[in-house]
């Protein structure tokens, strides 16, 4: 791994003796069901702040396709942003790949308890070879009247998703033979 690669912690189906051996690990459950899904952790380099406002999907974002599903029907997933606090703040969705994932809205302003839907897709002929990822910043906007003026000064909280690919309903990480999608 080189050095301006970020920590990704990966965790799988471990028996509770293995997960002591590793804490940095984290399970989560999928949506309605009690079984562990693999779940990637993409940590803040420590001059990243870590996200203030809500937002969900807390860890990853998860790509779904049915078999034989044509890739370039834009599998999406949503990314909701709610400011919590009590001032104005932009924001802006930036991908490790800007030719394979879009994001709608990418930028924009948040009021006081607004909440922000985010949509990401898939837009690449085939599933991506690399592992990718999308991050989510934030600042207090002020009286800025641009996203870009308001991200003058430094941002003010930074999360980043893992980017899985789930085909036929089994979750396959970026990088595995997908060959099931055409």
């Amino acid at each position: 791994m080189t050095e301006n690669k970020r920590n990704v912690d990966i965790c799988d189906k471990t028996t509770k003796t293995e997960k002591t051996q590793d804490e940095r690990c984290k399970k989560l459950p999928t949506a309605g069901e009690d079984q562990p899904i693999l779940a990637k952790v993409i940590r803040n380099r420590p001059e990243e702040p870590e996200f203030k406002l809500d937002v969900l999907p807390p860890v990853s974002l998860k790509f779904k396709y049915c078999k034989g599903q044509e890739v370039s029907l834009q599998a999406y997933d949503v990314i909701t942003i709610k400011n919590t606090t009590k001032e104005k703040h932009a924001f802006k969705i930036k991908s490790s790949s800007n030719d394979v994932y879009e994001s709608k809205p990418s930028i924009g302003f948040i009021e006081p308890d607004e909440t922000v839907y985010v949509r990401v897709m898939y837009k690449g002929p085939r599933m991506p070879p690399e592992r990718f990822h999308v991050a989510a910043f934030h600042t207090a906007a002020g009286d800025a009247k641009t996203v870009k003026e308001a991200f003058t000064k430094k941002t003010d909280g930074v999360k980043h998703f893992y980017c899985l690919h789930e085909v036929d309903g089994n979750l396959a990480e970026d990088g595995e033979d997908k060959s099931t999608v055409q």
